[in-house]
């Protein structure tokens, strides 16, 4: 199944510090908003959309300034362009939003890494939002502060079913790279290895972003939801449980904030069923064990004393529930480039790539088979100010039209079974093909 986007180069020279500002003008409005929509009506080929655990939607439309990278020194790339920006913004300083592939080779479909200024923004809940527009020329952008406030009454279609056909699977490749993860796990090489799976599906119209996009809110609002187009018709979406990086200022310094989630269990039909699945997961001695490498492949990596790493709690969702353990850290306030390198040590965590590090990602090189893309991949926002908030891409998948690709992993372990773990993925796709089917 083949995507197809046209991302712009970078727009900003790094290297010039005569670079024109970046204008900002925005106001405040009440009213009840549908972002989606209003992104189809100003920006179709180019949106960011990100609704976050606390409720705030986040909205990026256009794209005033961009940057790609790839290769290993992609973060530092994306940190010296947000750097670069803040030097030179007159008005309301822009939010930057984008993300990063799982691997820092990726290209399908999107770049290894594409982060932009927004031309407009819209962000709030309920009634009470906020909107801006950007841009390289002061009259232009106040021209397109009004053109956003005409396009606030848009509103998407009615939410209707759309039934999907399966493509056929061959899930041998995957059984055996599960076998061959086993077999380097008993001679002692690998502690742990993440292990995806793709999923083609065709649905019998064109999917609708916006609905799929309102049904993984009601569904999972625990989670942190997605939906991402780059200069095409392809969007890479999802509703993630897993927050890589969260940064805010707090009385005694900053706040970091980070989450391990490993080990699951499907969530049971009566309370009485979903408190003994909850139980069993809480007391098994291998789930237990995968999700402490995670936390200790983030505690490691954050680089500071970790002020709170409770116990593994349960985090319930919509179908399954999780081992979750909140790390919380108090730091020093960071600058752009800081930030991106951060986010650089931490990806990818045990979660999603595997311990240890370096040789899971090469056996992931070789036996996996597919392009992941974004994927486990870290994507999201960063303010002047400090604050930003990054999510793993999980629980995801690429659309375009009736076509669309999901993703899902296993963390493969000692005494882990192959039918037990691809059992898992499938629970791990039902959120995003329950919104695109409508049921």
């Amino acid at each position: 199944m083949k995507f197809v986007v046209s991302v712009p180069q970078t727009s900003l020279p790094l290297g010039d510090r005569q670079t024109a500002p970046v204008w900002g003008y925005g106001e405040t409005v009440r009213g009840q908003l549908d972002p989606w929509a209003i992104g189809e009506a100003l920006a179709p080929g180019w949106r960011f959309g990100w609704a976050g655990r606390d409720g705030i939607v986040r909205l990026a439309l256009g794209a005033v300034l961009t940057v790609t990278a790839a290769g290993p020194d992609r973060f530092a790339t994306v940190g010296a362009f947000a750097e670069k920006v803040w030097q030179q913004t007159a008005g309301w300083s822009p939010p930057l939003f984008g993300g990063f592939a799982f691997a820092p080779e990726s290209t399908d479909p999107f770049p290894a890494a594409v982060w932009f200024v927004p031309r407009w923004l819209v962000q709030g809940q309920g009634e009470a939002w906020a909107i801006a527009a950007y841009g390289t020329h002061e009259p232009t952008v106040r021209e397109d502060l009004q053109r956003l406030k005409q396009a606030l009454s848009s509103r998407g279609e009615p939410s209707s079913p759309n039934r999907l056909h399966w493509a056929e699977t061959d899930d041998r490749p995957w059984e055996r790279a599960v076998a061959s993860a086993l077999q380097e796990i008993g001679q002692g090489k690998l502690q742990k290895i993440v292990l995806a799976r793709a999923l083609d599906v065709v649905a019998e119209r064109a999917i609708d972003i916006g609905q799929v996009w309102g049904r993984l809110g009601a569904r999972y609002p625990q989670c942190t939801r997605f939906a991402v187009r780059l200069g095409g018709e392809t969007t890479f979406m999802g509703a993630s449980p897993e927050r890589l990086l969260a940064l805010h200022p707090a009385e005694m310094g900053w706040e970091w904030h980070s989450d391990a989630v490993a080990g699951s269990r499907p969530r049971g039909q009566t309370p009485a069923e979903d408190r003994e699945w909850g139980d069993r997961l809480l007391h098994s001695v291998k789930d237990r064990w995968e999700h402490d490498l995670v936390v200790q492949s983030i505690v490691g990596r954050l680089g500071v004393p970790v002020s709170d790493a409770p116990t593994p709690q349960l985090l319930k969702l919509h179908n399954v529930q999780h081992l979750y353990t909140p790390i919380r850290a108090i730091a020093p306030k960071l600058s752009p480039g800081e930030t991106l390198q951060l986010l650089a040590q931490l990806h990818p965590t045990a979660a999603v790539g595997g311990e240890p590090r370096d040789l899971a990602l090469q056996r992931l090189r070789q036996w996996e088979g597919i392009d992941r893309g974004w994927y486990g991949g870290p994507l999201g926002w960063l303010q002047a100010n400090g604050e930003g908030c990054f999510v793993v891409g999980i629980r995801s998948g690429y659309v375009q039209g009736k076509q669309a690709r999901l993703f899902a992993g296993a963390g493969i372990v000692a005494g882990s079974e192959a039918p037990t773990e691809r059992a898992e993925t499938a629970v791990k796709f039902a959120p995003l093909l329950e919104a695109i089917e409508g049921r």
